[in-house]
């Protein structure tokens, strides 16, 4: 493309990506990389995936400094703002750098707090900090399989810890690592009898789940008695024949 030349603005550009273009907020440069970066990992819309990707770009130029804006984030962040202590924790694992490291060890050994006496609304505070520090060994497991030094014997480490979620992340992180058949003994050794079959499990992709046949009978009485939603029409279609295969040369 020409220099002359430029692409028209997003309505986006107003805010998620000024950190990127240089704004500085009070905590400096890095800072707003980082605050940019939390805000794009919750953005959706059309450009969600390009401002994604900016914010990404912008905080791997700078891992050591933006570690240290997370863990000072984290810090000061409100210990039930689940939200955005994910999304801090998230950001250490996007960075792929070895700086990250004894952060995501320190968050993923941090002991599970007890549930309170009474929750409420079901909410649990021992599920959501378990998402957290399994999303911190998932960060983990990354580094393990770009060869990075003692990231994986702290996969090992949390083989012991009494959390079942925790263990079964820390054996999915470790099956990921190159040559990881090698690796097997040394997770069972790590692991009682009863816990064997975590190696046998697999995370499956979004394809891989089943979905509902029929989620209409999930509905109640009432909602099932009603017309059906028809699905939307593509401009111009009649909605007279919708072909399950591409017309064949005769057909078209």
């Amino acid at each position: 493309m020409a220099d002359n030349q430029h692409t028209p603005p997003r309505s986006t550009d107003t805010l998620l990506s000024q950190p990127v273009r240089g704004r500085v907020f009070e905590g400096g440069q890095t800072r707003a990389y980082l605050e940019n970066f939390v805000s794009a990992a919750y953005q959706s819309g059309p450009d969600a995936q390009f401002e994604y990707e900016r914010a990404l770009a912008a905080i791997r130029t700078v891992p050591e400094a933006i570690v240290i804006e997370i863990a000072t984030a984290l810090g000061r962040c409100d210990p039930r703002d689940y939200a955005t202590r994910w999304a801090l924790i998230f950001a250490a694992c996007e960075l792929r750098h070895g700086s990250a490291l004894p952060l995501l060890a320190s968050v993923a050994g941090t002991p599970l707090p007890p549930e309170p006496q009474s929750p409420s609304h079901g909410f649990s505070i021992v599920a959501n900090e378990t998402v957290l520090r399994t999303t911190a060994i998932e960060g983990i497991g990354h580094l393990a399989r770009e060869g990075h030094k003692d990231s994986a014997d702290f996969l090992f480490g949390i083989l012991r810890e009494p959390s079942i979620s925790l263990r079964r992340a820390a054996v999915q992180a470790i099956l990921g690592v190159p040559k990881s058949d090698t690796l097997v003994g040394r997770v069972k050794a790590s692991l009682p009898p009863e816990l064997h079959f975590l190696l046998e499990l697999k995370k499956p992709g979004v394809t891989d789940v089943p979905q509902v046949p029929k989620p209409e009978q999930y509905l109640s009485e009432e909602a099932r008695g009603r017309a059906p939603l028809k699905p939307p029409l593509a401009p111009g279609h009649t909605g007279e024949h919708t072909p399950s295969r591409p017309p064949t040369k005769e057909e078209r």
